[in-house]
């Protein structure tokens, strides 16, 4: 897709709103001239009709009659290019017509009777002589007899010289308004684009530098701007710390691969140079440093399985209570505390046994005394099943923040063979199944941590 500029958008959306709004704005005046010219020609037309058909009454009071010649003669100062006027008499022989302002008595050729309204009207729509013609009116005498039939009214806006003025006016101001307003709107859509695209700019190159350090406030008036520059300083400052987090990661990883690798080395070159024996005793204390970098190895892979959102997590139900207690007889020193039943939930039968067997080590690894029991319990919450290992202890206060991360050890001196990685583990297989792993209690007297599940529907 081709880029273009902030200012170019800019132009091209005012251009675009412009002509739109030409388009409405000259639709809405044509549509109101248009209803302004019906209602005036009504308006105009009942005017015009009950002024002539008055004259008519006079001709007939004052003459006892009513022809062509008397009609041209009294009525002659009604008549003008913008109206029409079409008599007949009683019989429904045409005696005279004006069309435009020019009387016309008709001839013997046009003088043939139509006696029904239908009949005159549709007679003098073949002739051409109006377009459109309103309801007749019929002229009596006092005897109540019809001594003439008139149709009178306007012969539409556009015949009157002022009204055609005033519409080559509106129209000249409308496109000439539009002609004006497009130039104008250009230049400032161009002047106010300019500070966002300036905003833009800065922006750009500030987020350009962020992998170097924070992208900082940015002075703007552009509200979305700023908070695109405040987001982007949120995620310099995650980015670094989560860079340092890899850093210590990746030194942890070392030391732990460190010691227990230099202790296997050593005992090999001590047997090779044969200050050692290859007793049963010295092969048994290098397997078990090699099972130490083994199983360290092997977290890190499944934790890095785990935080992979692309790989799926196999789905089959999983009746909990069963489920604990093929865990729990595994145990000797576990004790469940809960008669639940009927709980299930769809997931990965291994990946929850990983998950509850590394929150029971931890249990025991941590409990004070270090003979207390560990009891495990399940119940449900809502929408959630909760099982919860709980031992006696506590967690200082520094360290309860950072229990869940990698490699963390409560107590670096121990020498016991943990690297740190179980609750990272099993929170990373909670999340994995849409569900958490939670620190409830920090202790003292107890530490209870809880993994929440959401159980089948």
């Amino acid at each position: 897709m081709r880029s273009r500029s902030l200012v170019a958008h800019t132009t091209i959306a005012a251009v675009v709103s412009i002509i739109l709004v030409a388009v409405l704005l000259g639709a809405t005046f044509v549509v109101a001239v248009a209803r302004s010219v019906e209602a005036w020609e009504a308006e105009e037309t009942l005017q015009y009709r009950d002024r002539v058909v008055n004259q008519i009454r006079n001709i007939l009071i004052f003459t006892g009659a009513i022809d062509g010649d008397a009609i041209e003669r009294y009525i002659d100062p009604y008549l003008d290019r913008q109206h029409y006027l079409v008599v007949f008499d009683g019989t429904g022989r045409p005696i005279f017509y004006a069309i435009e302002g020019v009387p016309v008595v008709p001839s013997t050729r046009l003088s043939e009777r139509l006696p029904t309204a239908a009949e005159r009207t549709e007679h003098l729509r073949s002739l051409g002589i109006v377009s459109d013609l309103p309801g007749e009116i019929a002229v009596r005498d006092t005897a109540g007899t019809v001594r003439a039939y008139v149709l009178a009214g306007t012969s539409g806006y556009g015949t009157s010289r002022a009204n055609r003025a005033f519409s080559r006016t509106a129209v000249t101001i409308l496109l000439a308004g539009s002609l004006v307003t497009l130039p104008v709107a250009l230049l400032v859509s161009l002047l106010f684009s300019r500070v966002p695209a300036k905003g833009t700019a800065r922006l750009a190159s500030r987020i350009a530098e962020l992998p170097r350090g924070k992208i900082g406030p940015l002075d703007t008036p552009i509200r979305e701007l700023a908070t695109i520059a405040a987001a982007g300083d949120r995620l310099a400052t995650r980015l670094r710390n989560e860079e340092a987090e890899r850093r210590r990661w990746m030194q942890d990883i070392a030391h732990d691969l460190r010691t227990p690798v230099s202790a296997i080395r050593a005992q090999l070159e001590a047997i090779g140079d044969g200050v050692y024996d290859p007793s049963p005793e010295r092969i048994a204390a290098i397997l078990a440093n090699v099972s130490m970098v083994q199983r360290l190895i092997e977290d890190l892979s499944l934790l890095s399985t785990l935080e992979t959102p692309e790989r799926p997590v196999v789905q089959r139900p999983v009746d909990l209570a069963g489920f604990l207690d093929g865990i729990i007889v595994r145990f000797p020193d576990i004790r469940r505390t809960d008669a639940i039943g009927g709980l299930e939930i769809s997931g990965d039968a291994d990946l929850l046994e990983r998950a509850l067997v590394n929150l029971v080590d931890n249990a025991h690894a941590y409990r004070s005394p270090a003979d207390a029991p560990v009891t495990v319990s399940l119940a449900r919450d809502g929408h959630d099943a909760v099982i919860r290992v709980s031992n006696p202890g506590a967690i200082p206060q520094e360290s309860r923040e950072a229990v869940f991360h990698r490699l963390f050890r409560g107590d670096p001196a121990r020498n016991d063979g943990r690297h740190g990685l179980g609750l990272s583990i099993a929170r990373a297989i909670a999340q994995r199944h849409n569900g958490a792993l939670l620190l409830e209690a920090p202790g003292p007297p107890t530490v209870v941590f809880a993994l929440r599940i959401p159980v089948s529907s």
